[in-house]
This record gives structure tokens, sequence and C-alpha cells, in this order.
């Protein structure tokens, strides 16, 4: 039975130590070319994922805001800031709390990221809930002009009415003065005439006294009393009471919303960076790791175990 060469650690020795220099140049090349690969060939690529939640079904409600157009905010506001960072890759995950992730072949500054966001959510929740007052508002100023108007329009009906019974009155006076203002016997047989014509002209002059107290109150009161015949009237103020209310809700939305502790994005992780970059010290390593398989594969080419079984072949 044949015995296969081997190769005996005694020639390993003496081949390092015959060819150190060259082993030394070898490793030297392997570092350096590991220095320069890993710092100016190597393509740099970096992995950028943040974790963050925003506003609750019910925490939406507290501001009088659909849950749904949140969420929608939030994505439309995730990309856009995205895009300024021009990610090679990127991926958003929008259940249940958001995680955002990218990669870039460049190490990018994403300190303010969080901060942009927050302040553009806020804006864009703010500008909504000032939406919805000014719309509010608006349709209250238009109720507002209706009320006006039907209240001018009924003041000027009453004034014309006035100025007929005024007139009325003024002649009344002209023609039956003297009746009016002086005294009758009761056996006097024209009594009776007299009694009609000074009732009628004190029932003239009660009308006047309440048409001039309507005008009176119309100036200062929106009372439906006055205006109880008048539907248009009282649909306004309906609509009226009912906007106010809502403007009233909508500004305990926004003092809510205001609140410093009422916050529409809340971070869950920060920024976890990563990155194929290796260290100085993992540079090193794997110089010497390359060099090492390097000098190997020399040696052993070199070697007369590989001669011997070259012979043996």
């Amino acid at each position: 039975m044949n015995n296969k060469p081997y190769m005996p650690i005694e020639e390993i020795l003496n081949l390092i130590r015959h060819k150190f220099l060259l082993i030394l140049f070898i490793f030297c090349i392997s570092l350096t070319g590991s220095y320069l690969y890993n710092n100016h060939y190597k393509y740099i690529k970096f992995n950028y994922s943040l974790k963050f939640m925003t506003l609750s079904n019910w925490r939406a409600a507290e501001i009088g805001i659909d849950f749904k157009l949140i969420d929608g905010l939030t994505k439309n506001m995730i990309l856009t800031l995205l895009e300024e960072y021009n990610p090679i890759n990127a991926s958003v995950n929008f259940e249940n709390n958001y995680v955002i992730y990218f990669e870039s072949y460049k190490n990018l500054k994403t300190d303010n990221f969080f901060e942009k966001l927050t302040d553009g959510m806020s804006s864009n929740v703010h500008n909504l809930l000032k939406d919805k007052e000014d719309q509010l508002q608006q349709e209250k100023d238009n109720i507002t002009k209706i009320i006006d108007k039907i209240k001018k329009d009924e003041k000027l009906r009453l004034s014309l009415r006035l100025d007929i019974l005024k007139q009325e009155s003024q002649n009344t006076e002209k023609v039956f003065g003297k009746i009016i203002n002086s005294s009758f016997d009761i056996n006097d047989e024209l009594n009776e005439n007299k009694i009609i014509i000074i009732q009628n002209y004190h029932g003239l002059q009660k009308k006047i006294s309440n048409i001039e107290s309507q005008i009176i109150l119309m100036e200062d009161t929106n009372d439906g009393y006055l205006y109880r015949n008048d539907a248009a009237f009282t649909n306004a103020i309906n609509k009226l009471n009912i906007l106010d209310k809502k403007i009233y809700n909508l500004e305990r939305q926004i003092y809510n919303f205001e609140n410093p502790n009422f916050k529409t994005v809340r971070l869950i992780k920060d920024w976890t960076i990563r990155s194929n970059k290796l260290s100085t010290l993992e540079i090193i390593m794997a110089g010497i790791l390359f060099g090492l398989l390097l000098n190997v594969f020399y040696l052993f080419i070199t070697s007369k175990y590989l001669r011997n079984l070259k012979l043996e072949s």
C-alpha cells in the first residue's frame, strides 16, 4: 500500500521563512486593495427605517376629523418627504403603526424628517379645521344676510303701514278734531256716532303705537314672535342656531388640537440606519483574510507537495 504524499509542517515553515518578504508583500497588497475597494470602488448602500403612529380613531374624533382623512394626509406627507431623499428603493407599511424603509447610496441626514412630518401634519390638520371654521362662518354670514333682509323687508312693510295709519290719523283729526277733543252730553242723540268716532281714533292710535314698538324691537332682537307668521324667517333662525352649535363644537375641537399635549404623530422608534460600509478594523481583517487566502494558494502551488502529486500521476 503506497502512502500518499503529504505536506509536512516543517516544509510549510521553510516556505514561509524563505518567501517571507513576498508573503508580506502579498499581505500589503491585500490590505491596500481592501482599503481602496471599500473606500473608493465599493457601492456603499445605507438602509433607513423609522417607526411611528398617527392619531387613533377616538383621538381623531376629538378634533372632528375622519380618521381616513388623517390616514390619507399622513401617506401623502410621507411620500412627499421621501422624494427629497431620492431613494433607490423605498417601502411604507401603512398597517397599524407606520414603518418607513428606504435605501440610498448617500449617508443622509434624517434628523429633521420626523420634525418635518410632525409640522406638516399639524399644519394640514390646522388648515382643515380652519377651512371648516371658515365654511361654517360663511354659512352663518349668508343666513344672517337672509335674516337681515327679512327684517329689512318687514320693517319697510311696517313703516309703510305706519305712514298710512299716521296719515289716516291726521285726516281723522282734521275732520273730527272737534268731536275728538270736545266733551259731549250723554243725552245728545249724536253721542253714539261721536263714541264710534272717538273709539276708532283711539284704536288707530293704538295700532300706530304697536307698530312703532315692533319697529324698535326689530332693531334690537331676532325674537321669532315678531315674525311668527314668516316661515322663511323661522327656518333661517333655526339654521342659525344649529350653526352656532356647530361653531361652538368646532372651537372646542380647535382648542383640543392646539393643546401642546395633542400630537398628530408620535414616534415609536427612532431612525435605524444600517449600511454595508466596513469599519477600519473590518477593512483590515478583510485584507488580512484575503492576503492569507492568496498566500496559502501561493505556498501550495510552489510547494514540493504539489510537485510530488504531479510526479505520481
